[in-house]
């Protein structure tokens, strides 16, 4: 017999392997970034690797969340004792965004260095698109902006990106701001059912896939007011 719990918790350094396994997991079958990030190259994980470092070294405006699975296996009359196993599911990296800062590469004009084997025209192209199109539309508005979600894929399906992303949203309620999101079309309506509407979009060509269109979405905020009344 056994049980077993699911909590949200704030993600800590030590975590940091994990969550960038989670990302290569979650996205294995993703055409944007198997063609953006190649698997086949070393450097790539060590990339990501320092990618999401950053969240916690360099980036004061990140916020990363995990879901955490704990499992509890109660013996049976042929075995004794209680054996616990604990493990990361999913995670998300939001922003809380003023006029004053910004999301760390976020310049158009300013792309990171790609890791070597990466298609450095197209991530340009398209990450370059991304952050053009988020400040067109949000210029310099306070927002969330939630950057990444990643579930391994067992465990999709079971709403623990929803929860992830309602921590977010429930911020940004609170302080009556608007939310920002960048979606392909697998989460697309996901992303609508919670209140996102498209508001632009970057489309490319990815060799060997075909086209590919990225959503961007904006949320409106509500005040503190509307949300108590909220049925």
């Amino acid at each position: 017999m056994s049980a077993s719990t699911l909590s949200l918790e704030h993600a800590i350094p030590s975590d940091i392997p994990t969550l960038t396994s989670i990302y290569f997991s979650a996205f294995h079958a993703d055409p944007l970034s198997l063609t953006c990030f190649p698997r086949n190259n070393p450097s790539i994980q060590q990339w990501w690797l320092e990618n999401i470092t950053s969240a916690f070294t360099s980036e004061p405006t990140a916020r990363v969340i995990k879901i955490v699975e704990r499992k509890q296996a109660i013996s049976s009359e042929y075995s004794e004792g209680i054996q616990k196993k604990e493990e990361i599911i999913a995670f998300g990296k939001w922003h809380v965004l003023d006029a004053a800062t910004q999301v760390g590469g976020d310049d158009p004009d300013s792309m990171p260095t790609w890791p070597a084997g990466s298609p450095s025209s197209l991530c340009n192209n398209f990450f370059g698109g991304l952050a053009s199109t988020r400040q067109k539309l949000m210029s310099s508005r306070p927002h969330y902006y939630l950057e990444l979600l990643a579930t391994l894929p067992q465990h999709q399906g079971r709403g623990v990106a929803s929860v992830l992303i309602k921590w977010g949203l429930e911020l940004a309620d609170r302080d009556g701001l608007e939310a920002y999101v960048e979606g392909g079309p697998k989460v697309k309506g996901l992303y609508e059912r919670l209140g996102w509407v498209e508001r632009g979009c970057v489309q490319v060509d990815l060799e060997g896939h075909g086209g590919y269109r990225e959503s961007c979405m904006v949320r409106q905020g509500k005040t503190t007011e509307n949300v108590d009344r909220a049925p």
